[in-house]
């Protein structure tokens, strides 16, 4: 695992010079950093990664604030493209419970059926509803 200085796009560049030898390479961000409410320079940090490299990112703090429609961070960047894989969650600007992870197929399921966390796992209950 290599660490880039937050928001630093000149760190993550070196920082990928460094890793020329790396099959696949995952660049992990925030959309927008909750302790801070800074905003991830996403379009930027997009324009450095390579063909071997795949954004990934946790975006619990922007979907359903940032963008047009309220997509998130990636939407507002302009970069919602193929291969992109984002992390929401649902009890921030929603509300409710639960998340989702959105991605490409091959991820999806991967996750659904190798992920032990979600083998065999409790379906969200029902909504309340006030007693007749």
């Amino acid at each position: 695992m290599t660490v880039y200085r937050h928001c630093d796009v000149d760190d993550l560049a070196r920082k990928f010079q460094k890793l020329k030898q790396v099959g696949r390479i995952l660049l992990m961000t925030d959309g927008v950093f909750g302790a801070t409410g800074k905003i991830a320079p996403l379009a930027a940090l997009t324009r450095q990664l390579r063909r071997n490299a795949t954004l990934w990112v946790d975006d619990a703090h922007g979907a359903g604030v940032l963008g047009d429609n309220l997509r998130g961070s990636a939407e507002a960047a302009g970069i919602a493209q193929r291969g992109l894989i984002r992390t929401i969650s649902f009890s921030k600007a929603m509300g409710v419970q639960g998340g989702a992870i959105l991605g490409p197929a091959w991820l999806r399921k991967k996750l659904l059926h190798q992920n032990p966390v979600l083998i065999g796992s409790t379906v969200l209950p029902p909504p309340w509803q006030p007693p007749r």
